[in-house]
């Protein structure tokens, strides 16, 4: 469940920016087809009851399919480099437990030839 982190944390960000722009591009669209449909709204804020019209439902449709988009690719930039950061760390610690390994073998030689060097010496 834990293992490969970093990508599953790239993957949920592009899960996650995938879904902003598809959700703009249809809140978008359905504000449009609402515009041209020539259907204005009723916002009730407690207060008065205001009238958006059709003509601006359509430009902030637009608005919409645009900036909800740009923003949700925007977003998913941190979470993507946190996942690669995770990634790179955990490569790094893989490399430098191999690197320890290989010193501690070379050292462990060095030691074990040296002792039999100096057996061999004394034996002598």
């Amino acid at each position: 469940m834990f293992r490969n982190i970093g990508k599953k944390i790239k993957t949920l960000a592009k899960v996650i920016c995938w879904i902003g722009i598809i959700g703009g591009v249809i809140s978008g669209l359905t504000m449009i087809a609402a515009g041209v449909a020539g259907i204005g709204v009723n916002l009730y804020d407690g207060i008065s009851t205001n009238y958006v019209s059709a003509a601006a439902l359509i430009v902030v449709g637009v608005m919409v399919m645009v900036v909800i988009p740009l923003l949700s690719w925007l977003s998913s930039f941190t979470l993507y480099g946190f996942g690669e950061v995770v990634d790179c760390v955990s490569d790094l610690k893989q490399s430098n437990e191999e690197m320890l390994n290989r010193v501690s073998n070379i050292a462990q030689n060095v030691y074990y030839s040296a002792q039999n060097k100096q057996q061999n010496a004394n034996q002598q």
